[in-house]
């Protein structure tokens, strides 16, 4: 009898070897043969319509599965090119998924973006089948309890547990239906360690590498992120975002669902250029934004309201920055706090006491206004002042960058070194004129784009205790009315009375006031009214003045009674082009360049002075002298030169 039982039992071991032998080998066979029911119930699990290529199965020494072209709808639907994984067996049969590593090659996923959210691109929905009418008829049908989603989330729920997950060669697009535009990152790489328990997906830790367009390498490291998968809510803690612009750790509470929640971030010394061509792959505009330089985020918070709302809070630590909109304004060493507030195209910031340099001038500066991004980028600011140059500004303005950057401003200026003012916009001409800008208020718009500059507009402007460096005006322009009169018989600078040779023999020229009306006409300044008074003359002018600083203008130029007096004790018929208060006043033009000022008589407006007769009359007795044999033609003579220096 126990020998019989023995010969059972080596025949059973026998068969059951043969038996699992067969299913080893033949598992491929088996596996082809069941493809449509594997596609049927992947498909009614997921809810997409699901196919797959070739099924690899491998049962020993261990399970191993690899599965080639998978695909979830038409041609633009998420795909992979290949899935390995390792599998253990045992674990399965308590409907626990245990692998030591999957492996996904070139999966592609395309989303599209909307004002309703993202969706995939390409999925095609699996209708659920209806039951049949036996089923609906049946008993069982009537009384059985209504099933929850609860029920079948608990029913469906696979422990899920794997040592290693890697994705190799992904790709992700994102399509903006909206504006048209495309963002694609490319060479996705994962390794990441995941468990899906209870309907829990974590990862407790990950890693995450892509490039770009451009070649932009990110990658992303996970502290720990999970999904609970019955009510999409996200957590994410102490995961970092490594550019070459630098690392960013976040954290963040949201639903993938509904778009809601929070996000925050904070971050090392960032470099702003190389932030900035990051951004620019969803928003191009930015590469154009001329802004470099270190900033640090500290405690931002991002606040998701839903579907394309988004908020954010963000204090911002710059640390020399620079921001060059045009060759001539340089703004560096920018430092300080700037708390960002808004939507990305609608951000609102602002700043107190915001350290920089202007063209190397040290300024401090509040802001207040609001970026907005579209077609072309406009930069408002509601409140700009500014501390420096001895004194203080405030410049609301707006700055439209597009094709052209079109800036409109309303400026006022007060108590502002004019030396300091000139060394940081015309150091050519630093150290020509010194003073005070008491005053300066200007209302201008137009382009600030290099060819060419087009700001025009009009202002005033107050300057007190002038010097303008190596010109003395007023010994100019005796020097030069001298040589324009004949009726004056010596040098009117070398006549001056020493009470005054002080004003004669400084190097340069000394002013109490200057008030100006004048209009900003895109390279020229059409000045149209200008005083200038010293403590010995004054002057009235009108003209214009050129980019590089070229004067052309009409000035009277009037001595004060005390001076003209005592001039005209020592210059014989002097007085003849007096006004009616006692004073010399001289018609002239100024043109050139300071300090190198050309000084012209104007003759026209002198011969309408009492100096047309003397020089009338003093030209009459030339030609009576030359002509002496022939009045008649004397008079002639005198008539039409009479009538040319009216002219």
């Amino acid at each position: 009898m126990r020998k019989k039982i023995t010969i059972i039992i080596v025949i059973a071991v026998v068969a059951l070897v043969g038996f699992v032998s067969l299913a080893i080998l033949r598992a491929n066979d088996l596996v082809k043969l069941a493809q449509p029911q594997i596609e049927a119930q992947l498909s009614k699990a997921l809810g997409y319509r699901v196919s797959v290529g070739e099924i690899d199965l491998s049962l020993f020494p261990s399970i191993e599965l690899a599965v080639r072209r998978i695909s979830l709808g038409d041609e633009t639907s998420p795909s992979l090119s290949a899935l390995k994984a390792k599998l253990a067996l045992l674990p399965l049969l308590s409907r626990k998924f245990e692998a030591s590593e999957i492996l996904l090659e070139q999966p592609k996923l395309t989303l599209e973006r909307s004002t309703k959210g993202f969706s995939v691109r390409g999925l095609q929905r699996v209708t659920p089948e209806a039951p049949s009418p036996e089923e609906s008829r049946s008993p069982a049908s009537n009384t059985a309890p209504a099933r929850t989603a609860a029920d079948a989330t608990s029913e469906a729920a696979v422990d899920l547990h794997l040592e290693r997950l890697n994705v190799r060669g992904g790709s992700l697009t994102i399509h903006d239906q909206e504006t048209g535009g495309k963002t694609q990152l490319d060479g996705i790489d994962l390794n990441a360690e995941i468990r899906l328990e209870a309907g829990s997906l974590t990862l407790p830790k990950g890693e995450l590498r892509a490039l770009l367009p451009g070649d932009k390498p990110i990658s992303l490291s996970t502290g720990s992120l999970t999904l609970n998968q019955s009510t999409d809510q996200v957590t994410i803690t102490d995961t970092i975002l490594t550019t070459d612009a630098g690392r960013i750790t976040m954290s963040a509470d949201l639903n993938i669902k509904t778009m809601r929640g929070t996000i925050k971030l904070s971050s090392e010394p960032l470099a702003i250029e190389k932030l900035l061509h990051y951004a620019s792959v969803t928003t191009p505009a930015l590469a154009k934004v001329p802004l470099s330089g270190k900033l640090t985020v500290a405690g931002a918070e991002i606040m998701l309201g839903g579907p394309g709302k988004l908020s954010l809070k963000a204090p911002i630590q710059l640390q020399q920055a620079s921001f060059n909109p045009t060759p001539q304004l340089i703004l560096e060493g920018l430092g300080g706090e700037i708390s960002l507030e808004g939507s990305p195209d609608a951000l609102r910031f602002a700043a107190e006491k915001l350290s920089l340099s202007l063209n190397k001038a040290p300024l401090v500066t509040t802001l207040e206004g609001d970026f907005r991004m579209g077609t072309a980028n406009t930069l408002s600011l509601k409140r700009f002042d500014v501390q420096g140059f001895n004194g203080t500004a405030t410049l609301p303005l707006t700055l439209t960058m597009g094709s052209t950057r079109d800036l409109r401003t309303t400026l006022n200026l007060q108590g502002m070194a004019i030396e300091s003012l000139l060394s940081a916009f015309k150091p050519e001409h630093a150290g020509v004129v010194t003073g005070t800008l008491q005053k300066c208020s200007a209302t201008l718009s137009g382009s600030l784009s290099p060819d060419p500059v087009t700001l025009r507009g009009p202002g005033s402007a107050n300057v007190t205790a002038v010097t303008l460096k190596g010109l003395n005006l007023p010994r100019a322009v005796l020097s030069s009315i001298g040589k324009g009169l004949p009726f004056v018989q010596q040098s009117l600078e070398q006549s001056v009375p020493p009470e005054f040779q002080g004003l004669m023999n400084s190097p340069d020229t000394r002013i109490e006031s200057l008030d100006a009306v004048f209009e900003l006409q895109g390279d020229t300044i059409a000045i149209r009214s200008l005083t200038l008074v010293a403590e010995h003359f004054s002057l009235t002018s009108s003209g214009s003045a050129a980019k590089d600083g070229t004067l052309d203008v009409a000035t009277t130029f009037t001595f004060t009674p005390e001076f003209s007096q005592a001039l005209a004790r020592r210059v014989k018929d002097i007085q003849k082009v007096y006004d009616t208060n006692g004073r010399l006043v001289i018609p002239l033009t100024l043109q050139g360049r300071l300090p190198k000022l050309i000084v012209l008589p104007d003759l026209p407006k002198l011969m309408q002075t009492g100096a047309g007769k003397i020089i009338e009359r003093e030209a009459g007795r030339a030609i009576d002298k030359l002509l002496k044999g022939d009045p008649k033609k004397a008079e002639g003579v005198k008539g039409l030169l009479g009538d040319l220096l009216k002219r």
